[in-house]
């Protein structure tokens, strides 16, 4: 009777070299989840430290303030959103270390269900980092002060993105549950069996990280394009050196330069895990896991004072915010001290510089 495939791998002297390449792809994986899992608790650490020293502002400041402004609730919300990127990724790699814990035990097998968690986990991720973005972009249409600087089409195709965000974060875990199936191996857990190619799903990742980071990009552009044309013409008109307008575009240009990292990073993610088709899934796992701490570290990048989150223990001499609610997304925080007056466009726009 003619062995299998299998049986020769199990009677031949294959095993201990395959025993060897196993070894070598739990050592790499785990050193490189490991320090991924650091990173990414180091960030939940700092933007708590950032959070508690801006709770205890809040608390001594309440007794001078009113009401929260709109301003200030959609940057604790950015916050939120932020912390939460960060914590989905500390829980997706502290998943992956359980994985290879679990893989050095031949008896427990729980690949498939790990997997679609992984999945669900990075799933929110991104929904986090959308989120912070979204929030970012909709601080502009919410002001009384900037949204004039809007139009009745980016307001509604604002709204719709946040609908179809919602709609995405809820059935593309539920698809990809659904339709894929995993088995554990010697190298590993593996794609057994799926409804669909597996190319379309990194495809669809591609064509939702395009869509997003550039629908969300240019509704926060476009106000400040917007802006910086009033200001450029108001200075021309009184022949005055023209500051602000570049500031303003320094700030569009960070914006994009954080939005074509992401893009590129996640494209490479699909391209590597469509093309490198090996026994060892080390090299996919490893770009996909500095693809998750490269959006995780961008969207700390997106508010103004994203040295202060990121390193709370060096202190600037150089830079200086009105305070800890500040956020790239933050308008005219100080509105309510503000009157309605010929200059409203000049104090909404410096407020704007100051905070973004």
């Amino acid at each position: 009777m003619q062995e299998t495939t299998t049986d020769l791998i199990r009677n031949s002297s294959f095993v201990p070299a395959a025993a060897g390449i196993s070894l070598t792809r739990v050592g790499i994986l785990g050193t490189v989840t490991l320090l991924s899992t650091s990173i990414a608790a180091y960030i939940v650490a700092v933007l708590s430290v950032y959070e508690w020293r801006s709770y205890k502002k809040d608390k001594a400041k309440s007794s001078k303030r009113r009401k929260q402004g709109k301003n200030e609730k959609y940057g604790k919300l950015m916050r939120i959103s932020a912390m939460s990127a960060a914590l989905f990724g500390m829980l997706t790699f502290l998943s992956q270390v359980f994985q290879i814990l679990l893989h050095m035990n031949t008896e427990i097998r729980f690949c498939n269900a790990l997997k679609k968690i992984d999945f669900t986990l990075t799933n929110f991720i991104f929904i986090s980092v959308y989120a912070v973005l979204w929030l970012r972009q909709r601080s502009f249409y919410v002001n009384t002060h900037t949204r004039h600087l809007t139009s009745c089409c980016t307001r509604s195709f604002s709204v719709a993105l946040l609908v179809v965000l919602f709609g995405i974060s809820l059935i593309n875990p539920i698809v990809f549950d659904a339709t894929q199936w995993f088995r554990r191996t010697r190298y590993g857990c593996k794609l057994e069996s799926s409804a669909f190619p597996a190319q379309y799903h990194w495809l669809t990742l591609a064509i939702i990280t395009i869509f997003f980071h550039a629908s969300l990009l240019a509704l926060f552009a476009y106000p400040l394009l917007k802006h910086r044309a009033v200001i450029t013409q108001r200075a021309q008109q009184q022949q005055v050196t023209n500051r602000k307008a570049d500031e303003l575009v320094i700030i569009i240009r960070r914006a994009f330069h954080l939005a074509i990292v992401c893009v590129v990073s996640d494209i490479i993610v699909v391209v590597v895990n469509v093309t490198v088709v090996t026994t060892i899934d080390v090299i996919p796992q490893i770009v996909t896991n500095i693809n998750l701490l490269t959006n995780m570290i961008c969207v700390v990048m997106t508010f103004a004072e994203w040295k202060k989150r990121l390193f709370p223990f060096l202190k600037s001499k150089t830079e200086k915010y009105p305070d800890d609610h500040s956020s790239m997304a933050m308008v005219g925080t100080s509105s309510s001290r503000e009157r309605s007056s010929s200059d409203t466009h000049r104090k909404s726009g410096s407020n704007l510089l100051q905070e973004i």
